[in-house]
């Protein structure tokens, strides 16, 4: 049976799955979305006017006995992933300028690499 761990953020919100099922996109089944709370605002350009836009940090199990990672991670916004104390990727300022009324752009990493068998943090 195979195992993944799927971490994937999108807009202000996380996912972290481990999982044996996939649906035919390949990604995982079954998910628990964590959010900020915030509502969310009539235009891209009125997200978190003064505040400070949200950082998630979560705390997660990993067992020896993953196969693969991968982080699918996007933001209406700038995002700067770490998993562990280590930047994940090299890119700046991703994901890319659009509207996102219309399209959102993501990036996959491989992360395998970076987890650690027991606690983990992203």
């Amino acid at each position: 049976m195979r195992e993944t761990l799927y971490c994937s953020f999108v807009i202000a919100m996380v996912f972290i799955a481990g999982c044996t099922s996939e649906d035919e996109s390949g990604y995982p089944k079954n998910s628990k979305w964590i959010g900020d709370d915030s509502e969310i605002p009539a235009a891209d350009s009125l997200f978190y006017l003064e505040s400070r836009a949200p950082l998630f940090r979560k705390q997660f199990f990993v067992a020896d006995s993953i196969e693969s990672a991968r982080l699918v991670i996007t933001s209406a916004g700038y995002y700067n992933p770490f998993l562990n104390g280590e930047k994940i990727g090299n890119v700046i300022l991703d994901p890319a300028w659009t509207d996102f009324s219309k399209r959102i752009y993501f990036r996959e990493y491989d992360i395998l690499n970076l987890l650690t068998a027991g606690e983990n943090c992203i």
